[in-house]
This record gives structure tokens, sequence and C-alpha cells, in this order.
């Protein structure tokens, strides 16, 4: 069925009823097809009822107000004044988000900077990890006179290690953290990294294994027993070795 239709006191058409919608048939649209006597409104013809409902643009029902029924509908100045308020809020709620992120970064950088560790800190934490190694290396002595012997060369690699430290270690403070680095055979390595009062360096596992290689090359120069001399050049080779 092809149906024709007044548009702005003209008449339209004819088109089928799937080629209706969205044409803004309204429901007091005048249309008239062959089966009609004379021009009839849209909403009394069952067939355009679909392009009726697709046509009319559907408003929202206004928010009801249990004080006062429904809300006054706002004024075209009213709307445009109603959005300003929200963008404004909007940015609000965005700067508040921005000076609270500012801020807690402001206070983990105080934090970092307030326990950022120093040269000493780096030296201990190093040295802890190579007095664990040493312990672990040597094992339990099986008698007195063992057993104080082990404490004797510990305390002897013990200073050799802080010596070694205190001769190849620096240490540069970046406010936020620190870094440990070792120079040696014209090039600078990393050491230890210090942060909220830690240090990351090497473990006893890592200085055991250079232990082991340091000794093994001294023992094939010397096949003999060392000096005091020769444990700080095993030690600091040592620590060349870890880094």
């Amino acid at each position: 069925m092809k149906y024709y239709y007044i548009e702005n006191g003209a008449q339209v058409g004819p088109f089928e009823v799937s080629e209706l919608y969205n044409k803004g048939i309204r429901p007091e649209t005048l249309v008239w097809c062959d089966t009609m006597e004379n021009w009839t409104p849209a909403w009394q013809v069952a067939e355009l009822r679909s392009v009726i409902d697709s046509s009319i643009v559907r408003r929202e029902p206004p928010k009801y107000n249990p004080d006062g029924g429904a809300e006054t509908p706002l004024t075209a100045d009213e709307m445009k004044k109603k959005a300003r308020d929200e963008k404004k809020t909007k940015r609000s709620g965005c700067g508040l988000r921005s000076l609270i992120s500012l801020l807690i970064l402001v206070i983990i950088a105080g934090v970092m900077i307030f326990t950022c560790p120093d040269k000493q800190a780096h030296q201990t934490a190093i040295k802890q990890e190579f007095n664990a190694a040493m312990s672990e290396k040597m094992g339990p002595g099986k008698g007195i006179i063992e057993s104080v012997i082990q404490m004797g060369s510990k305390y002897v690699m013990g200073m050799a290690a802080e010596s070694a430290l205190n001769e190849l270690l620096t240490v540069d403070n970046y406010f936020i953290c620190s870094v440990g680095r070792m120079q040696y055979e014209g090039r600078e390595h990393v050491t230890s990294i210090g942060v909220f009062n830690h240090i990351f360096t090497v473990n006893k596992d890592d200085i055991i294994r250079a232990l082991d290689r340091a000794e093994q090359a001294a023992r094939d120069i010397k096949n003999d027993e060392t000096s005091d001399g020769d444990i700080i050049g095993t030690v600091i080779d040592a620590l060349r070795q870890l880094f």
C-alpha cells in the first residue's frame, strides 16, 4: 500500500510504508491512499502507527520531587548556567585530585630524601653480606682450635673487606636515592643502590663464588700460605669480580 501525506501544505508521495520511516510523520499528519475517501490523520491508520512511533522524538519524563511533585522544567538560560556549573565542578574535582597527587608525591620524595642511605650504610650492607658468605664458606668448626682459627680468619677477612671497600667504594647521593660504585680497570661498576633506608646489593651466594675464584687464583700463583697483603689482594679481587 502506498500513501501520500501533506507536508508544509503540499501533497508528497506516494511512498511505501517502509519509506515513511524518519519522514517526520506526526500523529496529526494527514495521509491518503487509494482505499480512503478523504485525507485522514495518520494516528487513525493502524498500518502507520509504527511509522509515527519511529518519527517522534521521545522526551524523558521530568524528575520527580517528593516535596512538590514534578520539577519545573528549566529555561534555556537556566540550562546553560547548570551546564557551566557542572563544568566548573568537574574542573574543581580534577584540580583537587591533581593537588592530592602532587602532595603525595612531595611526601614520598621527602621520605626518600630523609631515608637516603649514605656511604657508611652501603659499606655496612656489603660487609654484612660478605661476613655471611664467610661464615657459610668456613662452616662450623670441628674443635676449639679450628673454631679459633676460623674466627681469626674471619676477622682478618672482615678487616680486609673493610679496607677494600674503603679503597674502592664511592657513593653518589641523588637525594632520593644513592648509588655505590667501584672503579677499576678504567671502568665504573655499580655495586649497590640505596633507597628508603635499604641497600640493594650482591648476596652472599655471589660473594662465595667470587671468593672461591679469587682463592683459587691466589693458590695457583703462590702455592703457599698467604700473607695479610695477599689476603687483602684476594678480597679486592673477589669484590672486583662481583660487579
